[in-house]
């Protein structure tokens, strides 16, 4: 959320936007290495939603990163299926992956019956 607010943040002619976007595009941090669950996927699609309407994403993040960002940032994680049975959390969480399953629907990566579902 960090990043993305930096960059939503610096006015696109200020000097530091276009290092801020490559920085980030080329960071040497692997998503991979992040143990994001519930309410951390959330936040992280959160994020990716918000440079997508900006137009940021593509700048911001690279494909290769998206690809694994796609597989690694899923309400399947936590929800069984077929039967939709949270794993180990209060059904509170419902919530969460209804948002997640939401998010991931807006930036392409679900269809809208999964996301419904």
């Amino acid at each position: 959320m960090g990043l993305s607010h930096l960059l939503l943040e610096t006015p696109r002619d200020d000097a530091r936007f276009a290092r801020y976007s490559r920085d980030t595009a080329t960071s040497p941090i692997s998503p991979s290495a992040w143990n994001n669950e519930t309410w951390g996927v959330y936040y992280y699609l959160l994020a990716l939603h918000k440079l997508k309407s900006a137009g940021l994403l593509d700048a911001a993040v690279s494909a290769p990163t998206l690809a694994k960002l796609r597989l690694q940032l899923d309400w399947r994680r936590f929800v069984s299926q077929p039967d939709y049975k949270l794993i180990n959390l209060p059904a509170n969480y419902y919530g969460v992956a209804f948002s997640v399953a939401r998010l991931r629907t807006l930036l392409g990566w679900e269809d809208e019956a999964q996301a419904g579902n």
